[in-house]
């Protein structure tokens, strides 16, 4: 039974969702208090002179935006005209890349999603650069820096001429950057790269969803849904999926797949790296491909991250990247791509932990990073390593309609 068919008929538009226990009925009803002490603090943080999805205004507005959904009446009148307005006044002047994460792939992205092009396409202009600069081959491939990120913005506007070229040159771009192997296909990081790792010898193949393979795959299925390139793109896509099935080797009886191919130790529990992301990928990959056996495997997968707990893996922070909001929200992907209630309850589990963090340092500082250098916590700014990524995994684990906005982080 999906999360939604829990709920009372006879509730009002905004009760939460009603479970059964008591105890989980007093978590979410200390959940939601949480979201609404996260939006008075994300309401109140310096003005954004930062424009984009990760780092800035446009990850503001996705959160506040997204709680305005199932909360009308609860932020300031025009708050959120205010801030969308903020973003077309600064645009013109705004210094930005060509990234998902802090660029104007993800300011667009921003700006579809919440249908602020309806009437007037702000993209266009976006479109008309990208299609200019994807003619060249000097490329990152990942996520939130690279190819994969541009695609993910495109995909989402595939129904426009200017979305379906722009898909169609990710791919080809992809394909040539594409390594054969034994076992299929995979992306190698560019030994320039700012995410090569100096403890490992080239070339290194990342397994991750922000910087790796696991995030093409997303991507190569997402545009398989969207029919762009299909034949294509399914045979990248099958090629690829046999390359990360022959990487899927226990680490130390707990962890299957490693950070990088070839690493011996455990990988992390979180968005960025690891199990859990890696088998929602998996999952949903076997139903597009209607791949039996790699669906066991993501399920398998899946389940033994069910193990791992703040004892075996702790976790220090509640960031939607690595921390325990974030794993919380896979878990609830997870139990909604499979009604499997092993995944609620460890999306419960990890949502009690970010209570607790949350209780642990005045003014929720405890759900921050600690930086070891300014020996403060970090300022809560952001998206994936802030307090506007950490309301939104609560807002999707009180209500399970609250999908589409990790879209981009190839969630939902």
């Amino acid at each position: 039974m999906d999360f939604i068919d829990c709920m009372q008929s006879d509730l009002p538009k905004n009760q939460l969702v009603s479970i059964q226990g008591r105890e989980q009925n007093l978590l979410i009803n200390d959940l939601s208090s949480l979201l609404f002490e996260i939006v008075e603090k994300v309401q109140v943080q310096p003005v954004e002179d930062n424009l984009s999805l990760i780092r800035g205004l446009g990850g503001k507005l996705l959160f506040l935006s997204s709680f305005h959904q199932f909360y009308p009446n609860v932020l300031p009148e025009n708050l959120i005209d205010n801030l969308k307005e903020s973003i077309f006044d600064q645009a013109h002047n705004a210094d930005l890349d060509l990234s998902l994460a802090d660029g104007i792939t993800g300011l667009g992205w921003v700006l579809d999603y919440l249908g602020m092009n309806k009437q007037i396409d702000h993209n266009v202009d976006i479109d008309e650069c990208l299609l200019d600069l994807l003619s060249t081959d000097h490329w990152e491939y990942d996520l939130l820096y690279g190819l994969v990120g541009i695609g993910m913005y495109a995909q989402q506007r595939s129904s426009k001429k200017s979305g379906a070229q722009i898909c169609n040159k990710v791919i080809s771009l992809l394909h040539s950057l594409s390594e054969k192997i034994d076992d299929g296909i995979c992306w190698v990081t560019n030994p320039y790269s700012q995410f090569i790792r100096s403890d490992m010898p080239s070339p290194q193949v990342d397994l991750g969803i922000a910087h790796g393979n696991f995030g093409v795959l997303g991507l190569l299925r997402k545009m398989v849904e969207g029919n762009v390139l299909t034949k294509t793109t399914i045979g990248l896509m099958q090629n690829l999926t046999g390359y990360l099935t022959s990487q899927a080797v226990a680490h130390q009886g707990v962890s299957v797949f490693p950070s990088h191919a070839g690493l011996k130790t455990q990988s992390l529990l979180g968005w960025c790296y690891g199990d859990l992301a890696n088998s929602l990928q998996l999952i949903k990959a076997a139903k597009t491909l209607c791949s039996d056996p790699l669906l066991q495997l993501g399920l398998s997968t899946a389940l033994q991250t069910t193990k791992r707990n703040v004892l075996n893996n702790p976790v220090k922070d509640a960031a939607l990247c690595h921390g325990s909001s974030g794993i919380s929200l896979i878990y609830m992907r997870l139990y909604q791509e499979t009604g499997n209630k092993e995944f609620l309850n460890s999306c419960y589990y990890w949502s009690e932990q970010t209570l607790n963090m949350s209780k642990s340092q005045p003014n929720l500082n405890g759900l921050m990073p600690w930086n070891k250098t300014t020996q403060k916590y970090l300022d809560g700014r952001g998206l994936l390593i802030g307090y506007s990524g950490i309301g939104l995994s609560l807002l999707s684990v009180i209500h399970s309609p609250a999908t589409g906005w990790d879209e981009f982080l190839l969630l939902s």
